[in-house]
C-alpha cells in the first residue's frame, strides 16, 4: 500500500510540474493581453489606461 500511494504522489508532483510549465510557456508565448485589445496605432497613454 506505501509503494502504491509513492508512486501516487511521484505522479502528482511530474503532473503539477508538467502543468506548471505548460502554464508559463503558454503566458510567456501570448506576451501582454493589452497588446492583443488595442489597435496598432494606439498611443502610450491609450496603453496605460487599458493596463490599469
Amino acid at each position: 500500500m506505501r509503494g502504491y500511494a509513492a508512486g501516487q504522489l511521484v505522479q502528482l508532483v511530474v503532473v503539477v510540474i508538467g502543468i506548471s510549465m505548460l502554464a508559463f510557456a503558454i503566458l510567456y508565448v501570448v506576451g501582454d493581453p493589452v497588446l492583443l485589445l488595442l489597435p496598432q496605432n494606439a498611443g502610450k497613454e491609450e496603453f496605460e489606461r487599458y493596463r490599469r
